[in-house]
This record gives structure tokens, sequence and C-alpha cells, in this order.
């Protein structure tokens, strides 16, 4: 019902109507709602909202139809989405071919003028010079937020940079980087830092500052993207003082896309130092969030060189999978010997016990460089030893992506432990909530069928029903009173008792001098 009606003819919009109506459709269809038995209603609620071209196209889709259902308007949309669409790329080509062309008429505006032909030549709107504005080194060298106002200011659409038109009625084909709806020179990418206060290193440890550190989101991905090859992340192993100094092997995952540290719960078992509280959220690939609720700082030392500084991390259950994801023979790299590596088994997979960021990467980074071939990893020298990254030759590797905290079978324990009840102890149970507990246990079980079973739990006394005389009269004085007022519903009462007493489903008993006989069901007397 909230779908905003199309105007005119737009492919994207007619894509989102369409798209929008099948996820609420299956949504009360898996809800138990019939809405098959709907197909009148819905049908014209939809057709509502469209363009007047759709209306009409689809008034002559269905001029052969007697009864049309929500299947046959579905394959009308659809084929609709796709005509327009594939009209859409045709334009697009056209308008590519078109600005080809123009390109060409500059280059011979000379010789073109000499035969006296008329030429047209772009005017960029922000140097006025004789180019486009997705050619202007100057509108190039602005910030990403100065372009926008700038694009704004001159009433540019964001999506083309062109005049006439505003970004929901473009048709050009969107950024090349994210394909979102708005031009390439336009694009915020994700890893821009937001707020000098996600720099976590730069805070006290002591410090409850946290207000910032709560609307504060930290970027944090490690992907694989592997196809005849897989890609070898750069990897050391460095030493980290624990609570009582003592030195403490780690492996770290080298991560200059990081925005922040990270150590793993295991790993600060074993330094035995106490987190701090803190709520910081972490985005990842596809905006998956994670919220830290621990930070921690430590000291960390280089074990080639005198290198060694204090870090803030934040805490995690887990960084990434195994690194690398499967064993290779290192030999066929040829790495020189001299070349002392800072993680001598970085051929083994092994887990990460911790991601130092882009707060200290470059510090890192040492001017030597040693490439060892095409598509090979390179190496590189740094405080912590030489690394090795990039490209490994091999086939019949699966695919595999790690994203911090972003394993299924983490997802799925997360899962079931939401939909776990919780036993209370025993100690805040009542004698009657322990007798229950302890039945169920018993007299519980599951059929072949996968039924459960229970036994209904009854109380021992439960034959005395104790003192019920006064209530009941008190219900029977109020239904004669009832019953007085209306005589057909009082014939119709008696009747039924006089049935049920005839069925034998009742017998008189005696109960007191006011009233002489009561009738009550047999099974009770």
């Amino acid at each position: 019902m909230e779908i905003v009606p199309i105007s005119k003819e737009s492919h994207s919009q007619l894509r989102n109507l369409f798209d929008t109506f099948l996820k609420n459709y299956r949504s009360l269809e898996s809800m138990g709602e019939h809405v098959k038995e709907w197909h009148t209603i819905l049908i014209y609620i939809l057709v509502a909202k469209l363009d007047h071209t759709s209306k009409r196209e689809w008034e002559i889709y269905c001029k052969d139809i007697v009864s049309p259902t929500i299947d046959d308007f579905n394959k009308f949309l659809s084929q609709r989405c796709h005509i327009l669409e594939t009209l859409n790329v045709k334009s697009l080509v056209s308008n590519r071919t078109r600005e080809s062309k123009t390109f060409v008429a500059i280059s011979n505006a000379h010789a073109s003028a000499q035969h006296g032909a008329q030429v047209y030549t772009p005017r960029c709107p922000y140097c006025k010079e004789a180019h486009f504005i997705y050619f202007c080194d100057k509108f190039k060298q602005l910030s990403i937020s100065d372009r926008f106002s700038q694009a704004n200011k001159m009433r540019l659409c964001t999506n083309c940079l062109r005049y006439g038109h505003q970004r929901q009625e473009c048709r050009s084909s969107g950024c090349k980087i994210c394909k979102s709806k708005h031009a390439t020179l336009l694009h915020r990418s994700n890893t821009t830092v937001k707020s000098s206060s996600t720099n976590l290193a730069s805070e006290s440890p002591d410090s409850n500052e946290n207000t910032e550190l709560e609307n504060t989101s930290v970027v944090a991905n490690t992907c694989q993207n592997i196809k005849k090859s897989f890609i070898l992340l750069s990897t050391a192993i460095v030493n980290v003082l624990s609570k009582n100094r003592k030195p403490i092997p780690c492996k770290v995952l080298l991560d200059s896309g990081s925005q922040s540290n990270f150590v793993t719960t295991n790993f600060l078992n074993k330094l035995d130092i106490e987190p701090t509280k803190v709520n910081v959220p972490v985005m990842g690939i596809n905006q998956i969030k994670t919220d830290i609720s621990e930070r921690v700082e430590i000291e960390i030392l280089s074990r080639q060189t005198s290198y060694r500084t204090k870090l803030t991390c934040l805490v995690l259950s887990s960084i990434s999978g195994l690194t690398p994801q499967t064993n290779f023979d290192s030999s066929a790299l040829k790495i020189p010997l001299e070349f002392s590596m800072a993680d001598p088994d970085f051929n083994i997979p092994s887990e990460i016990d911790m991601l130092i960021g882009c707060e200290i990467f470059f510090d890192l980074i040492c001017s030597e460089q040693v490439r060892l071939g095409k598509n090979l990893p390179v190496l590189q020298k740094t405080l912590l030893g030489w690394v090795i990254a990039g490209p490994i030759p091999f086939h019949n590797i699966k695919s595999d992506c790690h994203i911090s905290q972003c394993f299924l079978s983490e997802s799925l324990e997360k899962f079931w432990k939401i939909e776990e009840i919780n036993p209370l102890p025993q100690a805040s149970l009542t004698k009657e909530e322990i007798e229950c507990e302890n039945h169920f246990t018993r007299h519980t079980t599951r059929d072949r069928s996968g039924k459960f079973v229970v036994k209904l739990p009854l109380k021992e006394n439960f034959k005395n029903l104790g003192s019920s005389e006064e209530t009941a009269l008190n219900r029977l004085y109020g239904i004669e009173r009832r019953l007085s007022k209306n005589p057909n519903l009082e014939k119709l009462y008696k009747e039924f008792m006089l049935e049920y007493q005839s069925l034998g489903h009742m017998t008189k008993i005696r109960l007191s001098l006011e009233y002489s006989y009561l009738l009550y069901p047999t099974s009770s007397r």
C-alpha cells in the first residue's frame, strides 16, 4: 500500500515495485495468509501504482484473459521490466557512441573550421575550459564532499554530471566502483575515516570516555579472492609482554585496510591482562556489523630488531580462519637464505592471534622490496623482519573469504543460544516448580512420528476439593436470575439439562436443606 506510484516510464522504479511486491507477497504467504485468493484486490492496487504507459500495456496484455491472476500480472511485470532494461542499455550504448563521435569532432576541429563546418565544443561548468567536467583536473583535485557541493551548486545531475535533469531521472549507468546511483568521481570509499576518535591507540587505557567510540564504525576487512591462485597475506611472529612481563609468541596479520588493531580472546587469556569495557561497532564487508565490548593495551616486541611499541586492541573471539588456507612448499618460491623471515612458518596454516591495522602498518614498512617473479608473491622488509604477500600459483584451491566474526559455525551457535531457554538455578525455584521440573524429566517421551508425549502433573491431594459449596450456590443463583429475565433461554436451558440427565451423564445427590437435589456429572459423584 505504501509503494510510491511511478510517475513516468522507468525501468529502475518498475523493477523496485516488482521486487518490493514479491518480497511482501512471500512474507504474507509464509505467515499463513491466503494471498493466492487475493488476485483482484492485489492487481487493482498494483495497477494504480504503474505509470500511464505501463497501465496501457497491461490492458493490452490481459484483454484476452477472462479473470487475470497474480501469476499473470507477475509475468507481465517481469516482461515489462526486461523490455525497459533492454531499451535503457541500448540508449546508453547510443549515448556513448555519440560522445565518442563528439571527441573525434573535437580532435578535428581545426580542419573542420577551415571548411566552414560548425563543431560542438564541450565546456566544463567548473573551470569553463573546453572539456567535459569528468576530464577536469581542477575538479578532480577537490575532495569528495567539495565535488558534491560544487555539482549541486552548478545544478548538475550527480549521476552523470550533466545539465538538464535530476539523478532520479538519469538513465546513465552509476558508479563504476560500487554500482550505486552516483558518478564515479563522487564515490566515497567505505574505508574513509570518519572521526579521529576511531584511532584507539591515541587513548589512555584507563580512560572512560567512550561516548565517541559508541558512535564510531570501524572498518576491518580481510578478504581472499581466489581463482587459479590464492593470495598469501603478510604475517609475522612477534613477542607480546604478558601481565608479568613475560614475552609470549604471537602470530599477527598485517592489514593496511583496517582502522583498528584486534586481538583474540584466547590469546588475551594467555597474557592474563584485564581488558576495559567499551562499546564499539565494527563494520566489515557488506556492512556486516559486530559490536565490540572490550579493548586492551598491550606491548609488542620485534623478534628481529629492537622495535617495540604499545597498541590498543579491540578484543574479538576470532579474527580470521587459518592463514594461509592450505599448506604449500615454500622452497618452490626460491627465497634467498639470507632473508630472515618475520614468520618462518608462513606456508603452514595456523590461527591468527592479532591483527595490526593501518595505525602502525606503514611505520613498520622499510624501503627494501624484492619481487620473486611474475604472478609470484613479493618480499617486503619490515621492522618485524621480511614478510611475504601476493599470489601463490596453486590449482584446485577452494575459494574462501575471511571477514572478522563471520564464521558459519559461530553464527549457527549464536542462533541456538538465542533460542535456548536458560534453566533457573534450583535455589530460586519453589517446591512446586522443582516437582514440575522433575516430573517433566521423568515423564516426557517422543513417539515414532516425532511428537512429544507429556504426562500432565497432578497434585497429591487433588481429591480433596475443599469448601466450594458457597461458590457453587452463588453461581446457581446468578444463573437463575439471568434465566428469569429471558423465558426462551430458560426453556432451552431446562430442555438441555433434562436431556443431559436422560442420557445418564448426571445423577441426583442430596446437598442441603435449601436445595434438596443438585445435578452433578456421574464421574464426580
